[in-house]
């Protein structure tokens, strides 16, 4: 006799919870665990982490490749672009971001999101956007791509 026919039949599970109840959470968990490995970890890479060279500066970038990466680099798993990326809602909709005066309390220029997305933790601490492992080419691209937004 397994374990499952010695209990009574309460619709429970063995954990106490309605057979079938945390699936979606389980799904979910699965998920977050996944997109968190793509992008070094639950929370990206660690402020003191290398990224870019120290001398590395932003430049001009091609928003189409900037475009490809938010697709595959995590982007899409906090942030939507309306009309374009229906993606996650943990981070605000980019589009309209793009639009704002600042950005982490900074002025909104290039050079201000290339520097936060470069480290969000150093820019403004306490963040939830995670640092991801981009080059400094891949920011000149990403920030290319956002700035095609603010048309």
């Amino acid at each position: 006799m397994t374990r499952d026919t010695q209990r009574p039949l309460t619709g429970l599970g063995h954990d106490g919870l309605a057979r079938g109840a945390g699936r979606g959470l389980g799904v979910a968990l699965l998920a977050a665990f996944l997109l968190a490995g793509c992008v070094g970890g639950p929370r990206g890479l660690s402020p003191e982490a290398a990224g870019p060279a120290s001398e590395a500066t932003p430049a001009i970038g091609d928003a189409e490749q900037g475009k490809r990466l938010f697709a595959t680099r995590g982007c899409v798993g906090c942030h939507t672009v309306a009309g374009e990326f229906a993606g996650g809602s943990m981070g605000p909709e980019l589009r309209r971001s793009m639009r704002q005066p600042t950005i982490a309390g900074q002025p909104n220029t290039p050079e201000n999101v290339w520097r936060f997305l470069e480290n969000p933790a150093k820019v403004k601490p306490g963040t939830a956007m995670p640092r991801l492992p981009l080059s400094a080419q891949e920011l000149n691209d990403l920030v290319a791509y956002l700035e095609t937004l603010r048309q």
